[in-house]
């Protein structure tokens, strides 16, 4: 089977089964993942990769000084209290 297939397989299962997208994903942190996507977009490309092959809390494990780093250098304007 093509990795393009496997990829696109991936993504509608997640999609199917409730997944948390990416941009979701870092609005719940309060990170701008607009911001970051546009001022670095190979971060947000890697981001990206990893996001899809990993469970949100294993993502979070291995992404958390970097997620931390990022959150204080895009975090939202409007803060998420809710978190």
């Amino acid at each position: 089977m093509p990795l393009l297939v496997k990829v696109l397989a991936f993504f509608i299962c997640r999609t199917m089964e409730g997944g948390i997208s990416l941009e979701s994903y870092f609005e719940k942190k309060n990170i701008d993942w607009q911001k970051l996507a546009q001022a670095e977009p190979e971060l947000w490309e890697k981001l990206q990769a990893d996001f899809a092959k990993l469970h949100p809390n294993s993502f979070e494990m291995q992404k958390k000084f970097l997620l931390n780093k990022i959150r204080r250098k895009y975090m939202l304007k409007s803060f998420n209290s809710k978190v």
